[in-house]
């Protein structure tokens, strides 16, 4: 339905929220509807301006009439320029894993008019999303040659810093582990979702998958991850975890960990947006030393013989994955 509409403004508990997505960029955001601005507070409704800077989707408000950019919330002109949305947790998820996960959760729904197949059902960006594509639509800047220009990347902002991970390792390494400035995080990962920017029928694209980012820490303690099964396990307690960050099983279990605001961006919007960005990359030795330090930590002296038979075990790894024998 955003593909075609972009926009939804909508409330939940009282909280009104705008969800906007730009399928040329796909980037899908959701914010707040509220914004302070030189003292004075506004409650806006959006909508779509029809114009693009970048490629990018440019929104607009029905009360001031201010244009903002919907890759960062920016004012860009207008009585609120300058002003910046505030960006709310959400998850870019799989219907499929929205009803697993949140049972009892709400689906927007299309009326099923004469124009339903057409508005909903098909995609109008056909294999726009292939990542042999050089030159993104409307798009005139030079590409940034870190990635491929429609490379999928999970972005992720602290203060002055922004990491960006490739979806495609991601994929290879099922969860990742990492800092951005002083906060530890987790990356994970699920194959169920497909791309809308695929096929001429949405339904039959090709799968892609999709990853949530969590704050690491739980109740002060910093946790590491790895995959098990269709699940996650953290090293230092052994407790399941599942795709939307709940504790399952454990000693965790019922504790939720702390989302983290992320996008889910083509590489050649967001760096074009965000050229400081540091592209994560698979790097088996450090994500190794981690994974040592982190078991380290927890384990005792008696338990000393295992940790060496781990420690062999990424060593073994990291030699073979890097063709070093």
């Amino acid at each position: 339905m955003l593909s075609y509409h972009e926009i939804v403004n909508d409330s939940i508990a009282g909280v009104p929220f705008s969800v906007a997505y730009c399928p040329l960029c796909n980037t899908a955001y959701v914010f707040s509807r509220k914004v302070n601005f030189k003292d004075k507070n506004y409650m806006l409704k959006f909508g779509t301006s029809g114009m693009l800077r970048m490629s990018n989707l440019v929104m607009w408000d029905e009360q001031t009439e201010t244009w903002w950019q919907h890759i960062d919330g920016a004012g860009l002109v207008g009585k609120l320029a300058g002003a910046k949305l505030k960006i709310l947790p959400s998850k870019i998820i799989s219907l499929n894993n929205f009803i697993q996960f949140y049972p009892d959760g709400k689906v927007m729904m299309p009326v099923k008019d004469a124009n339903y197949e057409t508005h909903y059902t098909i995609n109008n960006y056909i294999h726009y999303d292939s990542i042999g594509v050089k030159k993104p639509f409307l798009f005139f800047k030079e590409v940034d040659k870190r990635l491929p220009a429609m490379e999928y990347v999970i972005s992720v902002e602290n203060k002055n810093i922004v990491n960006i991970y490739p979806l495609s390792i991601l994929q290879s390494e099922g969860v990742i582990n990492d800092q951005i400035g002083a906060i530890d995080i987790v990356l994970f990962y699920n194959d169920d979702m497909i791309s809308n920017l695929d096929t001429k029928h949405i339904s039959k694209g090709r799968r892609i998958g999709s990853g949530t980012v969590f704050n690491a820490a739980i109740n002060g303690k910093t946790l590491s991850f790895r995959t098990f099964k269709n699940n996650f396990i953290d090293n230092e307690t052994n407790s399941i975890w599942n795709f939307v960050g709940e504790c399952i099983d454990g000693e965790y279990k019922g504790e939720k960990l702390q989302p983290i605001v992320y996008g889910f961006d083509f590489a050649f919007a967001w760096l074009a947006f965000h050229p400081e960005s540091i592209v994560y990359k698979k790097n088996l030795l450090k994500r190794t030393t981690y994974n040592i330090h982190r078991i380290m930590s927890i384990l005792d002296r008696n338990e000393l013989k295992s940790t060496l038979s781990l420690l062999f075990y990424y060593i073994c790894q990291y030699i073979i994955e890097n063709g070093l024998f």
